[in-house]
């Protein structure tokens, strides 16, 4: 953050996967939110094959008590690799960037196991773990795949 202006980035391997360049106005002073988010725990099985356990669904409460509060337009753009193909998902509109300064403070105060682990399956694996076949062996490995 430099006055108005931010820079940001996420990179992994050298590659700078996700970039946010923003410009926002001034500090709208402090406010407080709740909101509530959703989330999906699943533990891979340890054969390797499906998952140990049905996932959980958390239901997540947020409370936000912010110093600092500012509104801005920003550039978002995704680069990517073969181990994380980020740029083939279009950046159709960005919305409203914000920058904000505080604390949140999470709690869980409802989570309900779902059943039918197997649906849940391909989207456990495609949003949490790598596809290790993509990642370059060390060496020493390389003359025991021969």
């Amino acid at each position: 953050m430099d006055g108005h202006e931010a820079y940001g980035f996420c990179e992994r391997n050298g590659v700078r996967l996700i970039e946010i360049d923003a410009e926002f106005g001034a500090n709208l002073g402090p406010s407080s939110s709740e909101s509530y988010d959703f989330e999906i725990k699943a533990v891979p099985h340890s054969t390797g094959f499906g998952l140990q356990h049905d996932p959980i669904l958390n239901c997540m409460k947020n409370q936000e008590n912010l110093r600092v509060k500012r509104e801005g337009k920003g550039i978002l753009k995704l680069n990517g690799s073969a181990l994380d193909p980020l740029h083939t998902i279009p950046v159709v509109s960005v919305g409203t960037a914000y920058y904000t300064e505080g604390e949140s403070s999470w709690t869980v105060p409802r989570l309900d196991v779902l059943p039918n682990r197997d649906a849940y399956l391909p989207f456990i694996y495609g949003q949490k773990f790598d596809d290790f076949r993509l990642f370059r062996k060390p060496a020493r490995f390389q003359k025991l795949s021969r």
